[in-house]
């Protein structure tokens, strides 16, 4: 008999794994593997610990499959679970899906949960939320079977964050330190891109930045309302009745446009950019603008033929945040390319001051 509330038996089964390891390593207290019936565990979508999307019904049903396939009838990996003294119940940190399956079985079989047994494995965290949720996180997106995304890694970063995680670390320090969490628990979001793009989310998540920044759906989204364009989403760089569409960073812009040239070499052909930047503080992304617009004024004076490809139209999406404690976002900002009367050449015409700038 044991100690544990409601006095669980140990499993006997000699054929079930656990991750007694991975839970010592976080700084678990591993008490063993026990028989508990399902009607003594919490689970389901409210329950779902770390998946940043929440339960996934047709995992279940495919671990369900798996499990009578093997003619088992639980599944063998034990979930592990922890003491919910609120609750007056067990909680899974992980294997939330394996214990959804196993009511599934148990229904299928006309069980009453009080009496379907499944083997757990039992660990008290103390007041060690941080490993608790690391360990969580790396049980449930670690698994082959349903990886972890970027979506999930940054759900992490929020999660140890809140839990005090990165107290007292610099910004540098923060971000070795959420590379590091994201090498040990996300396999699928590695590389170098990924884990930049997972570090900006969640900085401006948390509002640790004052930029914007703009994934491919918001991207899509943006070009389609700028341009009053129909469809659900946008092709960057997509000629229609002469006029080029291009949404990206200027140094993708740059890439793209020698492809627009070659398209129609000899036929007029007007380019309009939306851009926005992944820099990382205000004073590059203006720097990045004025850079952008300086290079663009010299393809059209340069490059192109007369009367052929132009880029008309710049327009940099909005990313700076502004006013009292960086509240608003500023406007956005096109620029047309037209022949300034004071001096009849061609230049940059700033659309929402009137001006024409200088280059």
């Amino acid at each position: 008999m044991s100690t544990l509330p409601g006095n669980p038996v140990k499993s006997t089964r000699t054929n079930i794994s656990d991750d007694r390891n991975m839970i010592t390593q976080l700084g678990g207290n591993f008490k063993g593997v026990f028989e508990i019936a399902l009607s003594d565990i919490v689970y389901g979508n409210r329950h779902q610990p770390v998946r940043a999307s929440g339960e996934d019904k047709e995992n279940s049903r495919q671990i369900m499959s798996s499990i009578l396939n093997k003619g088992m009838m639980v599944p063998e990996r034990a979930p592990t679970v922890k003491w919910d003294a609120g609750l007056c119940k067990w909680k899974p940190n992980d294997g939330n899906h394996r214990l959804q399956a196993c009511e599934e079985i148990a229904n299928e079989k006309g069980i009453k949960l009080d009496s379907y047994k499944v083997p757990v494995a039992v660990v008290d965290w103390g007041t060690n939320l941080i490993g608790e949720n690391e360990y969580s996180h790396r049980a449930n997106n670690g698994n082959p079977r349903k990886l972890g995304t970027r979506r999930d890694a940054e759900f992490m970063l929020r999660q140890q964050h809140g839990l005090g995680r990165f107290n007292g670390l610099n910004n540098k320090q923060m971000q070795a330190e959420a590379y590091k969490l994201i090498d040990k628990n996300f396999s699928s979001c590695c590389s170098p891109a990924s884990k930049s793009t997972i570090w900006k989310n969640f900085k401006q998540k948390i509002g640790m930045t004052k930029v914007n920044q703009y994934n491919k759906k918001a991207l899509s989204d943006a070009a389609i309302s700028h341009w009053n364009l129909t469809g659900k989403k946008f092709k960057s760089g997509g000629i229609t009745n002469g006029v080029c569409r291009i949404a990206n960073t200027p140094a993708n812009v740059f890439k793209m446009l020698p492809a627009v040239f070659s398209k129609e070499p000899n036929s007029a052909t007007d380019v309009h950019c939306l851009v926005y930047s992944i820099s990382e503080t205000a004073k590059s992304i203006k720097a990045e603008r004025v850079n952008t617009l300086k290079t663009l004024a010299l393809y059209n004076r340069r490059l192109w033929q007369p009367n052929t490809i132009q880029v008309k139209e710049v327009t940099c999406l909005p990313q700076i945040q502004t006013g009292p404690n960086f509240s608003n976002l500023e406007m956005i900002k096109t620029y047309h390319w037209k022949t300034d009367p004071s001096d009849n050449t061609d230049k940059w015409f700033d659309v929402r001051a009137g001006t024409f700038l200088s280059y």
